[in-house]
């Protein structure tokens, strides 16, 4: 008993001795990271690739040796959008609000045009194949120059299955390579707009679609001018990975993950910056990076920065489908994923499973002794963030995210440096080093 406390101790005075350079640093790595020249660190402008550069030269001034030779970059590709330029949505003359009154799925087909007819489809039609069958029929000439729009927001179904229904159709056409209604495009009006994310995509459409606020709608919408331009190509793109050899067993590993990506832009008027999801966590790693470098735990310690989470946990998927090393010869990896505010505490991913729960346990053990924050709770596996394909190849694979507190929004141009709150992020960090520093005594 008398060890433990003198353990504990020596950690919390060397974390004591770092945390206020390491919390400045980290904030300048989250305000650099989510600057408006990073594009949102995503397809657009290959913003990703920018940050990716960047992170190479932290590391190299943090004196983190690269895991391959000469080289920290592993590379690889996937198919994705890239929506630049200009983005403008008017209808009946009247400019809408990119993002806050529209936003437009990635996936959408370019189009300039400074009229193009918009025709309304009552919602019932889509319930009554002859009525949906009139309408086609009727504007049989018009349909493949114009969009329809549907009012879901003002929809009043017969019952609850209808409602539904509706809008699984409306999220079904987004999957379709073709629009079902022979149209060039679709405007969903409803009451509030969903998340956006690029999501996984493997091919282009032949059509847009667009959702806007229905309230932003002229009473009697005939005409839109749209201006969008996307890019459907294969993303070439790279993890990034740095190690710190280990004090005691080399040869087995301890993987520190983030991912670096984030949404990209709604074109170039509306950039996703990013700051909480996921420059914060990246941000974190970087600290675990310059923290470890001094003081280097029994363990090799992998740093791996993913891309493509957002894309659909594509880098994490590449590397857990390409193994540079034996993956039996990692003891764990922890994935941090957003980092910023931590007033309620953290929620941990996957800590229930066998061999995952040593170390829940010794994050739980330690807040309860050193009260580094409020709660330490935990949930089952999920595919959510980069711990998943880690897991799924049986590596003891933890998610770790912070819950309260500022953070800006989620996949909001919102999620801005001066919202990401680092009031409880030394604490976090302190209750993250604790933890692995006691790695060794599992």
């Amino acid at each position: 008993m008398k060890k433990n406390a003198f353990v504990f101790l020596t950690i919390l005075m060397v974390i004591n001795q770092l945390f206020s350079q390491d919390s400045l640093q980290t904030k300048r790595w989250i305000c650099q990271l989510a600057s408006p020249e990073f594009y949102g660190r995503g397809c657009s402008h290959y913003g990703d690739s920018i940050a990716a550069q960047y992170i190479k030269e932290e590391l190299i001034r943090l004196d983190l040796k690269p895991f391959f030779k000469n080289n920290y970059f592993q590379k690889y590709q996937f198919p994705a959008f890239a929506m630049e330029g200009k983005v403008a949505l008017a209808v009946n003359h009247q400019l809408l609000n990119p993002f806050d009154d529209y936003r437009i799925a990635p996936f959408s087909n370019a189009i300039s045009s400074k009229k193009i007819s918009l025709l309304t489809l009552d919602p019932t039609c889509l319930f009554n194949m002859d009525l949906l069958r009139d309408f086609t029929t009727k504007n049989r000439k018009i349909l493949p120059n114009s969009f329809i729009y549907i009012d879901v927001a003002n929809f009043n179904p017969e019952n609850a299955k209808e409602k539904e229904f509706l809008n699984q159709l409306i999220r079904d056409c987004q999957h379709l390579p073709q629009n079902p209604f022979g149209a060039m495009g679709i405007i969903a009006g409803v009451k509030e707009l969903p998340a956006w994310s690029p999501g996984r995509t493997t091919f282009e459409r032949n059509f847009s679609f667009i959702y806007v606020i229905a309230d932003k709608m002229p009473k009697k919408p005939s005409k839109i001018a749209l201006n969008l331009t996307n890019t459907f190509h294969l993303h070439r793109t790279q993890n990034i990975i740095a190690v710190i050899k280990g004090t005691q067993y080399p040869d087995s590993f301890i993987l520190l993950t983030a991912h670096y990506d984030h949404i990209g832009s709604m074109g170039d008027e509306v950039i996703f910056t990013g700051a909480h999801d996921n420059a914060s966590g990246t941000a974190t790693v970087l600290s675990l990076a310059a923290y470890i470098r001094q003081h280097p735990l029994p363990y090799t310690t992998l740093f791996c920065f993913f891309s493509g989470e957002e894309a659909g946990l594509m880098g994490s998927t590449y590397f857990a489908s390409n193994p540079i090393i034996d993956f039996s010869k990692i003891k764990f990896a922890l994935n941090i994923d957003m980092a910023c505010g931590g007033d309620e505490g953290i929620m941990v991913v996957n800590s229930q499973d066998e061999k995952t729960k040593w170390f829940y346990g010794k994050l739980v053990t330690l807040n309860e002794q050193e009260h580094f924050l409020p709660a330490v709770k935990n949930r089952p596996n999920a595919a959510n963030s980069d711990h998943y394909p880690l897991s799924q190849q049986g590596i003891p694979a933890l998610f770790i995210y912070t819950m309260g507190g500022k953070t800006g929004g989620y996949h909001n141009y919102t999620d801005r440096c001066e919202n990401c709150s680092l009031a409880q992020w030394e604490k976090f960090f302190g209750l993250i080093v604790g933890a692995l520093q006691q790695i060794g005594n599992k």
